[in-house]
C-alpha cells in the first residue's frame, strides 16, 4: 500500500493562492488517495483569513505559524511559494524539523 502525502503550501501570496487553487481542484477532481493537500502557511493572518474565505477552507488549514505546522507529524511535504530570498531559511527549518 502506498503512504498518502500530506503537502503544506508556504505562501499564501499571488502564486500560493493559485497554487493552493490548483491542489485543491486536483484532489476534487481525482480523488487521488496518495495525495493530501493539508493547508497553507502565511505569517500575514489578514491575508490568511481571506485566502481561506476565498478557496472555502476551514480554519484548520490555515496556520500563521510554520513552526507549528511542521510540528504536526501528518506533514509530509512543503511547497515553499515566497519570495527567492526566503526559500533556503524555509527549506532549511522544513527539513530540519521533520
Amino acid at each position: 500500500m502506498v503512504k498518502k502525502v500530506n503537502l503544506v503550501l508556504v505562501g499564501g501570496g499571488y502564486w500560493g493562492t493559485k497554487l493552493a487553487d490548483e491542489y485543491i481542484r486536483f484532489k476534487q477532481e481525482t480523488d487521488c488517495e496518495e495525495f493530501g493537500f493539508y493547508g497553507i502557511v502565511d505569517t500575514d493572518k489578514e491575508r490568511l483569513s481571506k485566502i481561506g474565505r476565498q478557496l472555502n477552507l476551514p480554519s484548520s488549514m490555515l496556520f500563521p505559524d510554520l513552526e507549528e505546522c511542521l510540528r504536526n507529524s501528518d506533514v509530509d511535504a512543503v511547497h515553499i511559494a515566497t519570495p527567492s530570498e526566503t526559500h533556503y531559511s524555509i527549506a532549511h527549518h522544513a527539513l530540519l524539523e521533520n
